[in-house]
């Protein structure tokens, strides 16, 4: 990727590689700084813009850079899934490229924050439509049985403790 007009678009002091980069150096680059918000959006802007005009070579390309985050959003989604892990992984990348090629604005800040929550959403509804919700613990399914809900009865109220007496004004 040429990496020249976006580090004179940005300035020199940012330490954005210059001139045609490798993809591996610039994932590296952007794994090491990651409070580079700045550098970040205008490169993920970039190929968000390439990968819509220029074809899906340059989608394949962002979605090399992005895996750092989309791994850790299918490990919290498939700790306690008990679908097929594959029908997760891909939904979440469809919710990414869906993203990439058609929902992320670019006038707006963080595009791939945007393109991430994208995924992860995607990944989410796949949960939910396979009627599994999130417990407390995040470990176990937690299907929604309405049988097990009208089994419990309405909620209870709590009860006063032992020697409380009720204040009256």
């Amino acid at each position: 990727m040429d990496l020249g007009p976006l580090a004179g678009q940005l300035g020199d002091d940012t330490g954005l590689l210059g001139g045609v980069s490798a993809l591996p150096a610039l994932r590296q680059w952007l794994l090491e700084h990651p409070r580079a918000y700045t550098v970040r959006d205008v490169v993920w802007q970039e190929l968000i813009r390439r990968a819509r005009l220029d074809g899906p070579a340059w989608a394949i390309t962002a979605v090399a850079l992005a895996p750092p985050a989309l791994r850790r959003y299918a490990g919290r989604l498939h700790t306690g899934w008990a679908g097929d892990a594959h029908d997760l992984d891909a939904e979440i990348l469809t919710g990414f490229l869906t993203a990439l090629r058609d929902q992320v604005d670019l006038a707006r800040p963080a595009p791939y924050a945007a393109l991430c929550v994208a995924a992860r959403r995607a990944g989410h509804a796949l949960r939910q439509r396979d009627g599994y919700r999130w417990t407390t613990s995040n470990t176990l399914p937690a299907p929604y049985p309405e049988a097990a809900l009208r089994a419990s009865g309405p909620p209870r109220t709590p009860r006063r403790r032992a020697g409380h007496r009720r204040r009256v004004r």
